[in-house]
């Protein structure tokens, strides 16, 4: 029974810790925007596709400093240029390399939408901003020093707009050979209370069936 009892409690412990500490995500995509595992290379012409924007989930983040973004939309719209130190965050990067390696090449071009199950909170989409913010990728991911920036043409033409609810993100892009990327920055998910009802619900129902047994059994 003792034994029992141990299991029971490591499985409501094990549920606690993982409903508590969930991960924003990509949930829906549409047009040419297609969902990946990010890659260890994502340097100009490793990753390449003329009609796909891949979106990859980077990890979850305590800022313990701030952030300098594009484009910052937590209070209202208004738009400041960082999101401060201890914000709780979620990253998720957008990667558009057209095929090829002469930039006076062909333009292509891709167009879709991204939902994410919280808001948005921020972009950013300059080279200088994009390198400072690189700590919030997979681990050991591999990036261009240079030309990664948003052109004028997806900045000042359409080439991307939020949603009234802040949790999608239509993009509109139009790039000759380089790496064109956008970090888009999320809030976390509302955090499960631990121990959450579902693991008290089904500890619960352990000590519940439990004691009955020591009654059938006496």
């Amino acid at each position: 029974m003792a034994n029992l009892m141990g299991k029971l409690l490591r499985i409501f412990l094990l549920l606690a810790s993982s409903m508590g500490n969930v991960q924003a995500l990509i949930i829906e995509l549409g047009g040419d925007a297609l969902l990946g595992v990010q890659p260890a290379n994502l340097r100009n012409h490793h990753y390449e596709s003329n009609v796909n924007v891949f979106a990859f989930n980077e990890q979850a983040f305590v800022l313990t400093e701030d952030l300098s973004v594009n484009r910052e939309f937590e209070f209202d719209g208004d738009l400041n240029n960082a999101i401060a130190a201890g914000t709780h965050i979620n990253s998720h990067l957008l990667h558009f390399d057209p095929i090829g390696k002469d930039k006076k090449g062909k333009w292509s071009r891709a167009k879709g939408w991204i939902t994410f199950d919280t808001d948005i909170i921020g972009l950013i989409y300059s080279n200088r901003f994009l390198r400072g913010s690189d700590f919030l990728s997979q681990p050991g991911t591999l990036f261009s020093k240079s030309g990664r920036k948003l052109d004028k043409h997806e900045l000042n033409h359409g080439g991307w707009n939020i949603s009234a609810d802040s949790r999608t993100l239509w993009f509109d892009w139009k790039a000759k050979p380089a790496v064109d990327q956008l970090r888009v920055i999320t809030d976390p998910p509302v955090n499960v209370s631990a121990p959450s009802s579902l693991a008290l619900l089904l500890l619960g129902g352990g000590i519940f069936a439990v004691g009955r047994g020591r009654k059938l059994l006496a």
